[in-house]
């Protein structure tokens, strides 16, 4: 092909090229996605959020575990009773006091989001989202360079802006075989992403 016939190409004429070749081009992409805002996504996003952070708990665990035995040691009775005790309750009581807070604040959401969800559109430079509430309709992006990491489970694909920025997508509101391309697109711009799916 020489230069003259190369630059006669349509970019139709150049995607079809590549699709010959094996390559997905990427620049016209658009992956739909269509996801509600529920309870159980809230409850598996929180979940996954503080495994992230179970380092911190385990610190604070083993600490307590150290101040435990060093009471002991210096036979400090009443003090050491009361760590013991708290050694074995707090995983208990880390449990309960989050489960308290989740319900709380997801009730607060459904007060004023009430059945609200997220259209999204998986695009080459962008996510580009529109949310929609029973008090307002609003669009929204996210660059792919924002994205901290990506964590998917057997329903749910989290997107980590931050721990306290997560983007819940229902797995089943793509098409099918939609949710590997998206998936394949975030990898592609360099972005960690984890499976913690059972169902592999």
């Amino acid at each position: 092909m020489d230069k003259k016939e190369q630059n006669e190409l349509e970019p139709e004429g150049i995607d079809e090229i590549l699709m010959m070749d094996g390559v997905t081009p990427t620049k016209n992409i658009c992956i739909k996605n269509h996801s509600v805002f529920t309870k159980e996504g809230y409850i598996r996003m929180n979940k996954v959020n503080a495994q992230s952070s179970l380092l911190m708990v385990a610190t604070a665990w083993v600490g307590l575990i150290v101040i435990n035995v060093i009471l002991y040691l210096q036979k400090s009775w009443t003090f050491a009773i009361i760590t013991s005790v708290l050694v074995v309750a707090y995983p208990f009581i880390l449990k309960l006091l989050s489960t308290r807070q989740i319900n709380r604040t997801f009730k607060m959401y459904e007060g004023t989001m009430g059945n609200a969800s997220y259209d999204y559109e998986f695009k080459d430079g962008q996510i580009d989202f529109t949310f929609k509430s029973k008090t307002q309709t609003s669009p929204g992006s996210i660059k792919y360079s924002s994205i901290y990491h990506v964590i998917c489970d057997d329903d749910y694909v989290f997107v980590f802006i931050s721990s306290n920025q997560i983007y819940i997508i229902e797995k089943k509101g793509f098409e099918e075989g939609e949710m590997e391309k998206a998936i394949d697109l975030l990898k592609s711009k360099g972005i960690k992403v984890k499976d913690k799916s059972k169902k592999k």
